[in-house]
C-alpha cells in the first residue's frame, strides 16, 4: 500500500509568476482579437446564426457578445474519473435582463454525462433527455421567484456543448427565442452560407490574467470587508453555478492541498474579463482553478437599471479526502 503524505503547500512569488506565464500562454492559444465582437454597431435585439462544429449545432445568439478560446482546455474530474476537454470556447452575453452562455469543448459523451450529473446535484432539477441520430441532450432547469435557469448538456460529433440561459424576471422572450432556435445535426443546405457564422471564426476576447503583489493585497482588505457586509437584494450579483475544480493526478500523488485564491472581475455582460491571482498551488491546481472560474455562471449586478462590473474574491479549496 502506498501512503500519500498530505502537505499544505505554498509557492514563492517567482514560482507563481512562472506558473501564470505558462498558463497565460495556454489560455490565450488561438485568441485573435482583444475586443468585444459586435460592439456598438449592433443593437441589443440583433441576432446571428451561429454554427458549432461541422454543422453539429445551429442556433441564434446575440450579435453583441464576448468569447474566449483555449486550445489546450483543462481536465474535468469527478468521482475519480478524469477526462480532457480540449479546444474550449466560453461565449457570454447579457442583454434585456437575459443571460446567454455557450460552453463548447472537444470531449466525450461521458464528460457531458458527468457534468450534467454534477449540476443536478445542486439547485437545478433534472429535465427530459432527448436522444437523436448521433446526439444526446440532457436538460436541467430552475424556477424560483428570483431566478429562472434553463440548461442543456449535449454530446454530438465528439463535442460537449452546454447551453445556458437565465434571468431574474422569469422565462423571458429572449430565453425562449434562444432555446427554440437550437438545432442539432441541422440541415443547413437551405440557409445561405453568408448568413452563417462559425463559432471558430468569431472575434475572440483576451483574458486579463495578472498577479497581485503584497501592496495590492493590503489595499484590497477593505474591499473584502465591504464584500462581507454587502446588502443582498434582487439586483445583487447572482452567481448560480460555481463548478468545482478537479485534482490533477500529479497533485494528488504528491499530497498537495491548500487554497487557490483569485480576485475575479464579473463583467456586466456575463463574461469574466479579468482574473488576478492572490495565492496559488502547483502541479496544475492553479490552472484547474482558473478554468473553474471561467465557467462560473452568473447574473451581473444591476445599478440604476444597468448591469455593472463587479470585483469579488473567490477561494478554491483543494483537500485530499
Amino acid at each position: 500500500m502506498t501512503l500519500i503524505s498530505e502537505q499544505k503547500f505554498t509557492v514563492s512569488r517567482f514560482q507563481l509568476i512562472t506558473m501564470v506565464v505558462a498558463i497565460f500562454g495556454l489560455v490565450m492559444a488561438g485568441v485573435t482579437n482583444a475586443q468585444v465582437a459586435g460592439g456598438a454597431d449592433h443593437s441589443s435585439d440583433e441576432r446571428m446564426s451561429l454554427v458549432i462544429g461541422e454543422n453539429s449545432v445551429l442556433l441564434q445568439v446575440p450579435a453583441r457578445y464576448r468569447v474566449l478560446n483555449s486550445k489546450e482546455g483543462f481536465t474535468y474530474s469527478l468521482n475519480n474519473e478524469r477526462l480532457d476537454l480540449k479546444n474550449a470556447y466560453f461565449f457570454r452575453s447579457f442583454e434585456n435582463d437575459t443571460y446567454i452562455a455557450l460552453d463548447v469543448y472537444n470531449g466525450s459523451g461521458r464528460a457531458a454525462s458527468l457534468m450534467f450529473d454534477d449540476i443536478v446535484k445542486g439547485n437545478l432539477k433534472k429535465g427530459e433527455t432527448i436522444k437523436g441520430k448521433g446526439f444526446v441532450v440532457r436538460k436541467a432547469f430552475l424556477d424560483s421567484d428570483t431566478l429562472t435557469v434553463r440548461q442543456q448538456y449535449a454530446s454530438i460529433d465528439g463535442l460537449v456543448v452546454i447551453l445556458t440561459t437565465a434571468s431574474r424576471k422569469g422565462e423571458t422572450p429572449e430565453m425562449k427565442s434562444f432555446l427554440s432556435s437550437v438545432r442539432f445535426s441541422p440541415d443547413t443546405k437551405s440557409i445561405a452560407s453568408t448568413d452563417l457564422v462559425s463559432l471558430a471564426n468569431l472575434k475572440m476576447t483576451e483574458l486579463n490574467l495578472s498577479i497581485l503583489d503584497e501592496n495590492d493585497d493590503a489595499k484590497d482588505r477593505d474591499t473584502a470587508d465591504d464584500q462581507k457586509n454587502e446588502t443582498q437584494d434582487e439586483n445583487s450579483l447572482r452567481i448560480f453555478s460555481i463548478p468545482k475544480p478537479g485534482y490533477t493526478s500529479s497533485a494528488r500523488f504528491r499530497g498537495i492541498q491548500g487554497e487557490v485564491r483569485l480576485k475575479i472581475t464579473f463583467g456586466n455582460d456575463g463574461f469574466i474579463p479579468a482574473i488576478a491571482v492572490r495565492q496559488a498551488l502547483p502541479q496544475g491546481l492553479l490552472r484547474q482553478a482558473l478554468f473553474s472560474a471561467l465557467r462560473i455562471k452568473y447574473l451581473p449586478r444591476i445599478e440604476n437599471g444597468q448591469p455593472v462590473d463587479l470585483v469579488r474574491d473567490v477561494t478554491y479549496n483543494f483537500g485530499i479526502y
